[in-house]
Parts: structure tokens; sequence; C-alpha cells
């Protein structure tokens, strides 16, 4: 069982966001399609939604960056958007 699914199931929001930053990063570093662009961008929108610490937030759109730039070299738009947050 991976720490997201287990996240999930316990309804643990702050864990899965944390797991699913990891997920991302590990996927990207196995270049996969989808999968870290996904996972990054749900653990923003639940940081967002939980109303994080601002290091936590800014982490995940870090990740969320890069899975960004991997896969269509698009990020500057989320680093924008974090330095007016």
């Amino acid at each position: 069982m991976l720490a997201s699914d287990l996240a999930r199931t316990v309804c643990d929001e702050a864990s899965l966001a944390h797991a699913l930053r990891h997920v991302s990063d590990l996927a990207r570093e196995f270049r996969l399609e989808r999968l870290p662009l996904e996972a990054a961008t749900e653990a923003v929108s639940i940081y967002e939604t939980i109303g994080t610490s601002p290091l936590d937030r800014t982490n995940a759109r870090r990740v969320q960056a890069l899975a960004l730039a991997q896969a269509d070299g698009s990020a500057g738009s989320i680093w924008e958007e974090e330095r007016r947050l």
C-alpha cells in the first residue's frame, strides 16, 4: 500500500498532500508522463483547501512547477503566482 493510499483511507488530508508531493517527485524522476503533474496538482489543491503553512504550499508549488516544466516547459506562471502570495 502506498503512503498516499493509506492517507486517503484514514482521511488525513495533510499526510495525503505530503505523500502526493513525494509521489510526484518519484514519478518525475522515473519520467512518467501524467502522474507527476497530477499528484503535484492534487497536493497543491489539498494544501489550499486545508489552509496549511506557506512552506508546505510553496513546496507543493515547487514540485508542481518541476512536473509542469518536465511536461511542457511552462512552469513560469506557477512561480509568478507563488510570488504574489
